[in-house]
C-alpha cells in the first residue's frame, strides 16, 4: 500500500487471549471446628497469546512478521491451609500453616527451528534463561591448556563446561536453566498463644523455595568496590584453591559479561517475619482509672533469616541493588478509652 510492505502494517486479526481455568478443592472442619483444612488444585491454560513467529514461516527470512495469537502457556499447582485451635484451661492456642506451589511451562510459542533441545524454552517455565555451566576455577595455566576455554582465559578464571563435546566453548554450550527469580513454593506458619486473656503472643514465619538470583559482579574494580566475601577468598597465585575467581576490573574477564551458573544462587529461605508479646491489664484495674483497655507490647520484624544466599536479602528484586529488609524492634502501649 503506497510502497509500504503489508507484512509490516500489523495483523488485523489480532484478538484477545483465551484463559481456560480448572479448579477443584475441598474444605474440611472437624473436632468441633477445632481442626480445619482447605485445599485447592488448579490447572490453567492460556492460549492465543500474542507473539511474533521466530522464522518458522517458509520464505519469511528478512520480513518483519506481525504478532499473532499463537502461543500457549500452562500453569498448574495447588494451595492449601491447615490449622488447629483449642483451649486448655486458661491457655488458648492456635496454629495454622499455608503453602502454595505453582509451575508453568510454555506449551507453544513457535520456537526458532534448529536450536538444540537443551536450549529450547518450549516445554520449560517462562523466565527460563540460557547460562554457561560453571564447573570450577582454572588453578593454573596447565589446567587451561588441558580443557576447552574462551580466548584470553587466564589462571583464576571460571571454567565453562563443554556441553556438546566439540572441544570449543561458544554459544552452543549454554544450557536453559528452568529457575527464575519467582519462587515456586511459598508458605507461612502462624502461631497464636494466650494465657488467661492477659498474656498473648503471636509468631509468624514465612518462606519460599525454588527461585534463584543472579549476583551482579560487574561494578567492581575501578568502577566500584568488591564484595567483602569475594575479596576475602578470591583466587591469587598463592591461593589457587579459592572459592571465587581472580580479581578483575569491571567486565574485563569473559565470566562477568557471559551469564553463567557460578553467579546463579538459590534464594530459598525461612524468615521470622513478625513476633509480638503483649500483656493486657485486668478490667478491674483499668476501670478504676477510667480506661476501657490497657495493653503493653513489644514486637519485632525480620528478626532472623535462614537462607542459602547468605550475603543478600533473599526477597530482594536484584541482589546488591536493592535496599535490604530492615530488622525493626518496637515497644508500645495501647489505650482504649
Amino acid at each position: 500500500i503506497n510502497g509500504v510492505d503489508e507484512a509490516a502494517l500489523g495483523n488485523p486479526n489480532v484478538t484477545w487471549e483465551v484463559a481456560n481455568q480448572f479448579n477443584v478443592g475441598f474444605d474440611a472442619y472437624m473436632f468441633g471446628n477445632k481442626f480445619f483444612l482447605e485445599f485447592d488444585y488448579f490447572n490453567n491454560l492460556r492460549s492465543q497469546i500474542l507473539v511474533t513467529r521466530n522464522a518458522s514461516v517458509p520464505g519469511s527470512t528478512g520480513l518483519v512478521l506481525p504478532p499473532e495469537n499463537i502461543a500457549k502457556v500452562r500453569n498448574k499447582g495447588f494451595e492449601f491451609q491447615i490449622g488447629y485451635q483449642d483451649t486448655k484451661g486458661d491457655f488458648d492456642y492456635s496454629i495454622a500453616f499455608n503453602a502454595s506451589y505453582s509451575k508453568n511451562k510454555i506449551v507453544f510459542w513457535d520456537e526458532t527451528p534448529g536450536i538444540p533441545d537443551y536450549q529450547q524454552s518450549t516445554g520449560r517455565p517462562m523466565g527460563s534463561s540460557l547460562y554457561y555451566e560453571a564447573i570450577g576455577i582454572f588453578k593454573d595455566q596447565a589446567e587451561i591448556d588441558a580443557y576447552p576455554h574462551l580466548p584470553g582465559a587466564a589462571p583464576g578464571d571460571i571454567i565453562f563446561k563443554d556441553v556438546n563435546g566439540d572441544q570449543e566453548i561458544n554459544g552452543l554450550d549454554r544450557v536453559m536453566n528452568t529457575k527464575s527469580s519467582m519462587p515456586r513454593l511459598l508458605g507461612g506458619v502462624t502461631l497464636n498463644f494466650s494465657y488467661k486473656k492477659a498474656i498473648d503472643m503471636s509468631i509468624f514465619f514465612q518462606g519460599a523455595a525454588g527461585a534463584v538470583q543472579y549476583i551482579d559482579m560487574v561494578e567492581s574494580g575501578d568502577w566500584g568496590n568488591y564484595y567483602q566475601f569475594f575479596a576475602e577468598n578470591h583466587w591469587t597465585p598463592d591461593h589457587t584453591d579459592a572459592t571465587y575467581p581472580r580479581a578483575y576490573n569491571r567486565s574485563e574477564p569473559y565470566w562477568t559479561n557471559s551469564a553463567n551458573t557460578f553467579w546463579l544462587k538459590p534464594t530459598d529461605y525461612i524468615r521470622l517475619k513478625n513476633i509480638e508479646l503483649g500483656y493486657s491489664f485486668s478490667q478491674n484495674l483499668t476501670e478504676r482509672i477510667g480506661i476501657e483497655r490497657l495493653r503493653i507490647y513489644a514486637n519485632a520484624f525480620n528478626l532472623f533469616t535462614i537462607d542459602k544466599l547468605n550475603h543478600f536479602d533473599p526477597e530482594a528484586i536484584k541482589t546488591g541493588r536493592s535496599y535490604p529488609a530492615q530488622r525493626i524492634i518496637n515497644m508500645g502501649i495501647g489505650l482504649t478509652f
